[in-house]
C-alpha cells in the first residue's frame, strides 16, 4: 500500500490516493487489532479489552465505512449513512470499534445482491448511542439465531450469511461487551439482517 500511493503520488492522481489511503488506514488497524487479539489468545481466560477515550460515533461509523461505500457503488448496491445533526460522544476505542462496524458492513456487502440496499444510522435514545446496520439480503433462519454470536460456530453453506469462519460477530460481541453495551441481531429468510449496536455516551457531555 505504500509503494501504491507513493506511486499514485507521482502521477498526482486524487482518486486513486484516497482509494490508497483507506486501504492503508483500514491495514494499520486491522494490524493493531490482530496484534492485541494474539496477545489474548494466549491466555485461556483473556477478554478483549478496550482503550476508551472521548471520540465521536458519527465520525468514527462514518470513516469506517468510506472503502465499504467504495465497494457498494462497484456491487451496485444502494449504501446509506444516516446519523443525527448533533455530534454523538461516546468513550470508545478507536481502533476496535470501527472493526465492529467493518465486519457488520462487510458481511453485508458480501451477501446483498446487486440492486440492493445498506442503510447505516447513528441515532441516540437517552444516554445510548446506537448504531444499527440493515440490508435487503437473504437474512438468516430463525433455528441458526441463537448461534450466530458462538464462536467457530458452523453452519450450513446456505446460512453463510453469518460467516464462515465463525469469528467475526463473535469477537464483534465481545468488543462491544467490553465498552460496556450490547449488540443484537433480527432476522428472517428473505426478509434482511438488521444488527444493532448499542453504547453508553460520554458521560458528561450529553445533549
Amino acid at each position: 500500500s505504500e509503494l501504491l500511493l507513493e506511486s499514485a503520488g507521482r502521477r498526482n492522481d486524487a482518486r486513486e490516493a484516497e482509494i490508497l489511503a483507506t486501504i492503508r488506514e483500514d491495514l494499520d488497524r486491522l494490524n493493531t487489532l490482530a496484534s492485541g487479539l494474539l496477545d489474548a489468545s494466549r491466555k485461556s481466560d483473556a477478554r478483549i479489552t478496550v482503550e476508551r477515550r472521548a471520540i465521536l460515533l458519527d465520525r468514527v461509523v462514518r470513516d469506517a465505512c468510506r472503502p465499504l461505500a467504495i465497494q457498494a457503488r462497484e456491487k451496485n448496491i444502494n449504501f446509506q449513512i444516516r446519523s443525527e445533526e448533533r455530534p454523538i460522544p461516546i468513550w470508545g476505542d478507536a481502533v476496535k470499534l470501527p472493526w465492529v462496524i467493518t465486519n457488520l458492513v462487510g458481511n453485508a456487502l458480501r451477501y446483498t445482491p446487486p440492486g440492493g440496499s445498506i442503510a447505516v444510522e447513528i441515532t441516540r435514545e437517552g444516554k445510548i448511542a446506537l448504531t444499527t446496520v440493515s440490508d435487503t439480503g437473504p437474512g438468516i433462519a430463525p433455528d441458526l439465531m441463537p448461534r450466530i454470536f458462538e464462536p467457530f460456530a458452523q453452519f450450513p453453506e446456505e446460512a453463510a450469511h453469518v460467516g464462515s469462519a465463525g469469528l467475526g460477530l463473535y469477537i464483534a460481541k465481545e468488543i462491544v461487551e467490553a465498552h460496556g453495551g450490547g449488540i443484537f441481531a433480527r432476522s428472517g429468510p428473505g426478509n434482511g439482517t438488521r444488527f444493532t449496536v448499542d453504547i453508553p455516551m460520554a458521560e458528561g457531555a450529553i445533549g
